[in-house]
């Protein structure tokens, strides 16, 4: 199982930028989270994007906006025939709302996302894909400037190209793409039920009696939507918890695996370190600066 904290913005620069990833096989994703925003242009492609306890298809003409420190994985069906093309655009939030100042309608709206009060996330955008496409190559083409207040800027005015294809009056219903109720509903359930429970030790016969379905199908249905299994989604979830307990408190590691349902301390420590590639006690003295590794 794979799923992490991801480290962003090399060189002190607010944003990090990739442009046309493409992948034709071997993409089962992981559950990740970031320090900053994330937005992923879909260019091609197929399958299905996992955040906040819902599950959407990804398809070619999507934009997809996570918030900071959000679980989310990309799961997308690859062959040579049908690849899968995309591009993201991490960004310090603070930094670029510092720039937004005269643009309030949109500097209100990225403030909404990030703070979750607008609920949207998943954008279908086809009939903008043409110039989606444009402003990102407009972007990987401008970017590199001589000085780093105008690379800086750059990346700003792509920014507010985007939040205006994305921008919807506020009073417009928001509906995202349905999947059939036999897939997502279940998967979001399933996910809904880990968020109430995931501090429990965990039990496979209670969350599929608690749905209404079968565990072997729930287990089948879960895999083939997430690429995962629901195993690996509670732990990533339960990681990322405690994440934010060894940021956040003073408490002991023993104490933390506890909170987050892992109660053997040897385990919770070592569950902890395949996920994040380091001890709860290292990734705490790390971000207090302090790590004497």
């Amino acid at each position: 199982m794979r799923s992490q904290f991801t480290k962003l913005f090399r060189n002190n620069k607010p944003y990090s930028w990739s442009y046309l990833n493409y992948s034709t096989k071997d993409f089962k994703g992981y559950y990740h989270w970031h320090r900053g925003c994330e937005l992923l242009f879909v260019h091609q492609g197929k399958g299905t994007v996992v955040v906040d306890q819902q599950t959407y298809p990804l398809t070619a003409g999507m934009v997809f906006f996570f918030r900071p420190f959000q679980l989310h994985k990309i799961y997308a069906e690859v062959s040579e025939l049908e690849p899968y093309e995309r591009s993201t655009f991490h960004f310090d939030q603070e930094v670029f709302l510092t720039y937004m100042n005269h643009f309030s309608s949109f500097r209100e709206m990225l403030l909404h996302m990030q703070y979750g009060i607008s609920s949207k996330q998943a954008f279908p955008l086809k009939d903008q894909l043409h110039f989606i496409t444009n402003a990102c190559a407009s972007f990987e083409y401008n970017r590199k400037q001589p000085t780093a207040a105008a690379e800086n800027e750059q990346a700003v005015v792509f920014l507010l190209q985007i939040l205006a294809c994305l921008y919807e009056p506020t009073e417009k219903s928001e509906k995202r793409a349905p999947y059939s109720a036999d897939t997502a509903n279940y998967i979001e359930q399933a996910m809904l039920w880990i968020e109430q429970h995931y501090m429990e030790p965990f039990e496979l016969d209670r969350l599929a009696q608690d749905i209404h379905i079968s565990k072997s199908h729930l287990s089948r249905l879960f895999h083939k939507e997430t690429g995962s299994s629901l195993t690996n989604y509670l732990t990533a979830r339960r990681i990322q918890q405690a994440c934010y307990l060894l940021q956040s408190t003073h408490l002991p590691t023993d104490q933390i695996g506890e909170m987050v349902g892992l109660f053997n301390v040897s385990y919770f420590i070592q569950a902890f370190k395949k996920t994040m590639g380091t001890t709860p006690h290292q990734y705490r003295l790390q971000l207090n600066g302090n790590d004497n590794s």
